[in-house]
């Protein structure tokens, strides 16, 4: 498996700061979405049991954001849902009785 601890050293110089109580607080990975497009990743705790499966969701992540196609798929997706929230729903009409007799043009209210 791929590891994506792509991250400055500044990050994990603060976080080996962090007494060792209060990393156990610490989310197990997290994601950065940088300006210019670029994405970093972090496993801010290698040695729990989890952290192979974070580590495989972050690798998917990082997949899935490189994949050009999927992207796309998505946006699409999204626009479409976009779209159909802004129909206004179908009106549900029922028929009730009342209304003028057929026969004298008075109401019928009974």
């Amino acid at each position: 498996m791929k590891s994506v601890h792509n991250i400055s050293g500044s990050v994990s110089s603060i976080i080996d700061s962090i007494s060792p109580d209060l990393q156990k607080e610490l989310p197990l990975a997290a994601i950065f979405f940088n300006r210019g497009g670029t994405m970093n990743s972090i496993i801010i705790a290698p040695e729990d049991p989890d952290s192979e499966t974070v580590t495989l969701a972050v690798d998917f992540a990082s997949y899935a954001f490189s994949r050009k196609d999927w992207m796309a798929a998505y946006v699409d997706k999204v626009c479409a849902e976009g779209e159909a929230a802004k129909k206004p729903p179908r009106p549900s009409l029922r028929l009730i009785q009342g209304g003028l007799s057929a026969n004298s043009g008075s109401l019928d209210l009974i």
